[in-house]
């Protein structure tokens, strides 16, 4: 009897483990990288970028870090005008941003793969116009 009990002992030893394994979703994988600003469709109709805002980045890092990027023109030249920090959590095809404010950004992923992220997001709409954008980006390729 003693000799069953040893191997099923180690068996069992083997398979308990601490480690957590989470599966990571086709979207969430594609999202991680830098994405440049191509386009905003406001309320159906193609919303003029200025000179400098093609320029934007937001950035989802593997780490759950978030960086946005805008640009602009105060000085003449496109220059960073504003920088935002802060995390991002995936949930349900959706993008929860925290930027060390208040309040979280959602912003609900329309398509997302190598190439094309497009969102409805409020990111760049102003604090006194109801809805959302049709957000459009483009994986970032330095030139």
């Amino acid at each position: 009897m003693k000799k069953l009990l040893l191997p099923i002992c180690i068996i069992f030893a083997a398979c308990g483990s601490d480690e957590t394994y989470t599966t990571i979703s086709e979207n969430e994988q594609n999202l991680r990288g830098k994405w440049q600003l191509q386009s905003i469709i406001r309320n159906g109709s193609p919303y003029g970028l200025g000179q400098c805002e093609g320029q934007n980045t937001v950035e989802f890092k593997e780490s759950g870090a978030y960086a946005q990027l805008n640009y602009g023109n105060a000085t003449g030249s496109c220059a960073i005008d504003s920088v935002a920090n802060g995390s991002y959590f995936f949930q349900n095809d959706s993008i929860f941003v925290d930027i060390n404010t208040d309040t979280i950004r959602t912003s609900a992923i329309l398509e997302v793969n190598a190439q094309t992220l497009r969102l409805n997001s409020r990111m760049y709409l102003p604090q006194d116009v109801d809805g959302s954008d049709e957000v459009i980006f483009t994986r970032f390729n330095p030139q």
